[in-house]
């Protein structure tokens, strides 16, 4: 719930950019606008959620492969990806 809260936010916040539409004033309000209301709505999210738990017979969701990436022993990087293809 918590990034659609910050997604909710940041959607409220993108009108301001009409007010720079035809107009020469710098942007960077509408960016702080939009990082603001990107907190607000994390942070509302987090408020509404914060007591909410999962059943107790609920099973963690396990992915069906797994990536990693790991140096090698000459300096390089290695992927490696196990699980079910």
């Amino acid at each position: 719930m918590r990034p659609r809260g910050a997604f909710v936010g940041t959607l409220v916040t993108m009108p301001v950019y009409i007010f720079y539409i035809g107009n020469e004033a710098d942007m960077h309000h509408g960016l702080i606008a939009n990082a603001v209301g990107w907190l607000a709505g994390l942070g509302l999210a987090a408020a509404l959620t914060a007591n909410m738990t999962d059943p107790p017979d609920a099973a963690a969701w396990v992915p069906p492969f797994q990536l990693a990436i790991g140096p090698t022993p000459h300096g390089g990087a290695q992927l490696g990806a196990h699980g079910s293809f």
